[in-house]
């Protein structure tokens, strides 16, 4: 299943996602160098209208994130 995550939601989910970075196998493309970093970033995603950020469940666990940015 996948959630959209509203801005008021954001800081629940970080910490899960940015240890998703650190690791090899789930690490994915921007690699970001801090967690404030890829915070910002995610904020930015939120904001646009046309870009989303989703958090990805597997059985009912958290188990990912998508970002997605749509170019018009």
């Amino acid at each position: 299943m996948i959630c959209e995550i509203l801005s008021n939601e954001l800081e629940k989910y970080l910490e899960f996602f940015w240890r998703l970075t650190r690791l090899p196998n789930t690490n994915s493309y921007p690699l970001y160098n801090t967690i404030t970093e890829m915070k910002t970033k995610f904020e930015r995603v939120i904001e646009n209208e046309t870009d989303k950020l989703y958090a990805v469940y597997r059985k009912g666990s958290l188990c990912g994130v998508v970002c997605l940015e749509v170019i018009p």
